[in-house]
C-alpha cells in the first residue's frame, strides 16, 4: 500500500514537471525560487551576471538583452529556446561568451540568427531542426564546432567557417542535402574546401563531402576520412586514393544509401576489394559489405569487424574461426539474422555491437565468454553479466553472478521486470539504461554499489526496491528520472 501510494505521488510530481518545462522552459538545474522572468525571459543571476534559462513571450523577431538589472547577460542554457517555433531571428548580444547545447533546437521557422561575436564554441546540436535556416555565417573567435551543430537544417545552402576554427566535428553539417559551399575565411590555418569536399589543411583528413556530389573523389594525400558525414549522400560511386589507411571505418559509408560501388587503384597498399567487398590489404580487418546476397560467409583471416561493416538485411551471416574483435555497431543495423554463432576465437564484444533481433550462441570452446538461452552473455567464469539481446521480454540470470556490467542490459527495451539473485554485489553504470519498459525493480541485500545512470531513460520505472537500511548504497536515484521519489528501503 506504501508503494502504491508513492506510486502516485511520483505520477503527480511528474505531470508537474513536464507542465513546468513546457510552459516555463526552466532547467531542471536552477532552483524554481531563483528563476527569475523579465520580457519574456526566464533567467538566473550570480553576483555579476545573467544566465538566460528560456524564454515564453510572443516575440517573433527576438532581440537578447545585453544587460538585465544592470548585470551583463553572459550566458544562454542548453535548451533555453528549444522548440521556440514562432522566432523567425534571434540576435544575440557579444556580451555572451557561452551558448548551451541545443540551445535553439527545434525553432523551426528560424530563418536568420546572429551569434555573439565573444563565443569560442558551437555546442553539439545548438541549431538542430531549424530546418528555415538557409544561411549561416559563424563569428570570428570560435575555435571548435561540436556534434551535430546543424543537423537537420534542410535548406542551409551556404555555411561560413572563420580564421579562427581550428577544431571541427564533421558530423556538424552531416546529411544538410542542399547544402552547396562551405566557405572557409582567409587565414584559416586548420581547414581547406575543395571541389564540394571539406579538408583539414594538411589534406589528411576528409570531414565531409557535399551531398549533391553523384561521385566522390576522394583526394591524394588523405589517410583519414571522418565517419558518420556522408548520409544521405547521392553519390553512387566513391573512389579511395592510396593514402587512405587500413584503418579505415565501416562508419564512413553509413546512410549512403545509393552507393554501388567502392573503387581502388591498382597500387594500393593500404586497402583492398574482394568480390566487391572493403577489406584491410591485410585481409585482418573488414570494413564494409557490398553485396546483394543475405547469405554471407565472412572469409578466414578476418580478425576484426568493424564498426558498421554490415548494414544490409541477411537472413544468415557465418563469422570466420580467425575472429577476434567485433566492434561497437558493426552489425548492429544488420536485421534479419535471428541468431548469430560467435566463434571460439572471438575476445571483444560491445553491447552495441548487435542489432535488437539477433539472438547470440557463444562456442562452448570460447576462453572469454559464453550465453545463456542464447540471450545473455556472461564472461567465462560466469560472474559478470557482458550485455543481453534486446529483443527479450525476460532474462534468467544465474546466481554464479556477482555483477551486471557497464550498459549489460542497454536499450532492452522490451523487458518488463527482471529478477537480481541474492549472489550480485555490483551493478555497473548505465547497467539498465533505456530499458523503457520497466516499470520496478528490487536490488537485494548483497548489492553494495550501483553506478552512475545505472537507470538513466527508464522512463516507467516508479519503483526502485532496496532491501536493508537507507542509505546503505550511495549514488541514488542512479538516473532515475523521477528522481528519489522512486527509492523504496527496506522492502
Amino acid at each position: 500500500m506504501k508503494i502504491r501510494k508513492k506510486r502516485l505521488e511520483i505520477l503527480i510530481y511528474a505531470g508537474a514537471v513536464l507542465c513546468l518545462l513546457l510552459c516555463s522552459r526552466v532547467k531542471m538545474t536552477a532552483q524554481a525560487a531563483d528563476v527569475k522572468t523579465y520580457e519574456g525571459f526566464t533567467y538566473v543571476e550570480s553576483e555579476n551576471e545573467i544566465i538566460i534559462t528560456g524564454y515564453k513571450g510572443d516575440q517573433t523577431e527576438l532581440v537578447i538583452p545585453r544587460e538585465i538589472d544592470g548585470k551583463n547577460v553572459t550566458e544562454i542554457g542548453g535548451s533555453a529556446f528549444s522548440g521556440c517555433s514562432s522566432l523567425t531571428s534571434i540576435e544575440i548580444p557579444d556580451t555572451v561568451t557561452y551558448i548551451g547545447d541545443y540551445c535553439f533546437s527545434g525553432c523551426n521557422r528560424l530563418q536568420k540568427i546572429k551569434l555573439s561575436k565573444k563565443i569560442q564554441t558551437i555546442n553539439q546540436r545548438l541549431l538542430q531542426g531549424c530546418s528555415s535556416l538557409t544561411e549561416i555565417e559563424i563569428p570570428e573567435g570560435v575555435k571548435s564546432i561540436g556534434y551535430a551543430a546543424f543537423i537537420s537544417c534542410n535548406k542551409l545552402t551556404t555555411i561560413t567557417l572563420p580564421a579562427s576554427l581550428t577544431s571541427f566535428n564533421g558530423t556538424a553539417i552531416a546529411g544538410l542535402s542542399r547544402l552547396t559551399e562551405v566557405k572557409v575565411a582567409d587565414g584559416n590555418n586548420s581547414f581547406k574546401f575543395e571541389n564540394g569536399i571539406l579538408l583539414s589543411k594538411d589534406g589528411k583528413t576528409m570531414y565531409m563531402a557535399l551531398l549533391t556530389l553523384t561521385e566522390i573523389n576522394v583526394p591524394n594525400g588523405v589517410v583519414s576520412i571522418v565517419g558518420d558525414t556522408l548520409s544521405g549522400s547521392s553519390a553512387t560511386k566513391i573512389i579511395l586514393p592510396d593514402t587512405v589507411s587500413s584503418n579505415l571505418s565501416g562508419t564512413v559509408f553509413n546512410g549512403m544509401n545509393k552507393l554501388t560501388k567502392i573503387e581502388l587503384s591498382s597500387t594500393s597498399k593500404n586497402l583492398k576489394l574482394v568480390d566487391g567487398n572493403l577489406y584491410s590489404y591485410d585481409g585482418k580487418r573488414f570494413i564494409k559489405y557490398m553485396g546483394t546476397s543475405k547469405t554471407f560467409t565472412v572469409p578466414e583471416g578476418v580478425e576484426t569487424l568493424v564498426s558498421r561493416c554490415i548494414t544490409k538485411s541477411m537472413t544468415t551471416l557465418n563469422l570466420p574461426s580467425t575472429l577476434k574483435v567485433i566492434e561497437g555497431w558493426s552489425l548492429s543495423s544488420m536485421s534479419g539474422v535471428n541468431l548469430l554463432n560467435i566463434p571460439a576465437s572471438v575476445t571483444t564484444i560491445y553491447t552495441y555491437s548487435f542489432s535488437a533481433d539477433t539472438k547470440l550462441r557463444v562456442a562452448e570452446g570460447n576462453s572469454t565468454y559464453k550465453s545463456i538461452d542464447d540471450v545473455l552473455i556472461l564472461n567465462k567464469a560466469g560472474t559478470k553479466v557482458m550485455m543481453a539481446n534486446r529483443n527479450t521480454t525476460t532474462y534468467n540470470i544465474p546466481n554464479t553472478v556477482t555483477e551486471i556490467g557497464k550498459s549489460a542490459f542497454y536499450y532492452c527495451s522490451k523487458m518488463t521486470s527482471i529478477t537480481i539473485p541474492d549472489s550480485v554485489t555490483t551493478i555497473g553504470a548505465g547497467a539498465f539504461e533505456g530499458c523503457s519498459s520497466l516499470t520496478e525493480i528490487t536490488i537485494p541485500q548483497s548489492v553494495t554499489s550501483i553506478g552512475s545512470d545505472a537507470f538513466v531513460y527508464c522512463g516507467k520505472l516508479m519503483a526502485i526496491n532496496i532491501k536493508g537500511e537507507e542509505g546503505r548504497i550511495s549514488g541514488g536515484p542512479w538516473g532515475a528520472q523521477y528522481g528519489n521519489r522512486v527509492i523504496n528501503w527496506n522492502v
